[in-house]
């Protein structure tokens, strides 16, 4: 833009979540004034571009950090280029830490893993599925490390939406693993508790 008006960072639509989460996180790291154009829904759904401040983005991933009192990474399962993905990566980046992004993992299961792996007390963890008479499948994960049930219930509650979080915990000393490291999840469903 000319005339002394700002410039405007914009999100590629068409560009990875890798590529929107470094461009967003380049402009959180710049001190400047520069607003952030994102797309929204709106009430239309309808997708439209809209212009947000750096004080108003700021303030907004701040208050719902204070609201759910959450630290650390979050799981990116939405487009960074729309204002609610944006959020989970300014979150991530006011707590220090990169978002786990959602397209880095084969299955939603490895994305909730890696986001689990964060946490500071935990060592090592698998994400698998037992049958529910409910549900279906119900998700479950055997985590070894100090952190204990309500530590990692609270923890993925602050980051991960109800459907991807674990219902069932297993805190276990080590994951039953074949010769070639691969974890038995066969071995966890049998384990597993209802």
């Amino acid at each position: 833009m000319s005339g002394g008006a700002a410039s405007l960072v914009a999100m590629d639509l068409q560009g990875s979540a890798a590529d929107a989460v470094r461009a967003l996180t380049g402009w959180l790291e710049r001190d400047d004034e520069e607003p952030l154009v994102v797309t929204t829904s709106g009430s239309t759904g309808r997708p439209k571009r809209v212009m947000l401040r750096r004080a108003a983005v700021l303030a907004s991933a701040r208050a719902t950090r204070a609201r759910l009192g959450a630290e650390g990474a979050w799981l990116l399962t939405l487009p960074p280029t729309y204002v609610a993905g944006a959020q989970v990566v300014c979150r991530s980046w006011l707590a220090g830490h990169r978002p786990v992004l959602a397209e880095d993992h084969p299955t939603f299961a490895e994305a909730t893993a890696a986001l689990l792996r964060e946490h500071p007390d935990v060592v090592d963890v698998a994400v698998y599925g037992v049958d529910d008479p409910t549900w279906g499948r119900r998700v479950c994960a055997a985590v070894v490390g100090a952190a204990d049930e309500q530590e990692l219930a609270a923890w993925c509650r602050d980051r991960l939406a109800p459907p991807k979080r674990p219902k069932t915990w297993l805190v276990t000393d080590d994951l039953p693993r074949t010769l070639t490291g691969k974890v038995r999840r066969d071995l966890l469903a049998e384990r597993t508790t209802t």
